[in-house]
């Protein structure tokens, strides 16, 4: 049988690590890292020509492709990396771009989005010094460029809130979350399918 992906996604520097640790630390789950097997197989999908993994083509060609198919490419390039376990967390953050198509695609993934105060983000972010030959992150050279970066976050976010069905998709806050940990963290496993075990709080 496949294993189940969960996706923790959000903003960098939103607490997304703190959840993968907490949720890695059950047993039927192994955190595999942040993939970026998503956003590669829609590019090979959409075969667009540009070097971008996304640009403005791909999102359009995004609407055409067999989404089956997308699910399908996806899992057999991450899911190598869940050994025998029955889930693995893909912890890439950027896939919050990605929400709605992750969900079309691979309808039983659950897909939790961390939230996280909007002025420690952004901080976090512009004090940052992420992969300099990763474009995505670019905004975060200027604090006004990822405010404007953070404000479309929460817009896109609160229209996957509105478009995803509460069984897929789920948002933690990173205050409630290191405030009240175990009830938090209980109520994400409950969400991803899993038992609780006392692990979890190592």
């Amino acid at each position: 049988e496949t294993a189940q992906p969960i996706f923790i996604l959000g903003m960098p520097r939103s607490g997304t690590t703190l959840l993968e640790r907490i949720v890695g630390n059950h047993s039927a789950v192994k955190a595999v890292g942040e993939l970026q097997d998503f956003p590669i197989a829609l590019k090979k999908l959409a075969a667009t020509p540009s070097v971008r993994v996304l640009d403005e083509a791909t999102i359009e060609m995004a609407g055409k492709i067999d989404l089956r198919a997308l699910g399908e490419l996806y899992t057999q390039r991450a899911g190598v990396f869940a050994g025998d376990s029955p889930f693995y967390i893909d912890k890439m953050p950027l896939n919050f771009l990605y929400a709605g198509l992750i969900h079309c695609a691979l309808p039983n993934a659950k897909i939790i989005c961390m939230r996280r105060n909007p002025m420690d983000v952004c901080f976090s972010n512009y004090k940052q010094l992420f992969a300099t030959d990763f474009s995505f992150y670019n905004y975060a050279y200027d604090i006004e460029d990822t405010a404007r970066y953070l404000v479309r976050f929460h817009g896109l976010m609160e229209a996957w809130k509105t478009l995803l069905p509460k069984h897929a998709y789920v948002e933690i806050h990173y205050e409630d979350l290191v405030e009240n940990t175990e009830a938090r963290s209980r109520e994400v496993l409950e969400f991803c399918g899993l038992n609780w075990q006392s692990a979890c709080m190592d």
